[in-house]
């Protein structure tokens, strides 16, 4: 019983990490294209 606590929970943990590692690289793209608009506008 705690065996498979232990794995859900390091399921959870991969999850929430690769969501935020996605969510980290989607913001690093909508800065590159935020500066790219300004460097058109300026």
């Amino acid at each position: 019983m705690g065996l498979l606590l232990v794995i859900l929970f390091f399921i959870g943990l991969i999850m929430m990490i690769s969501n935020q590692y996605a969510m980290f690289k989607k913001m690093d793209e909508m800065n590159e294209t935020l500066s790219e608009i300004n460097n058109k506008l300026g």
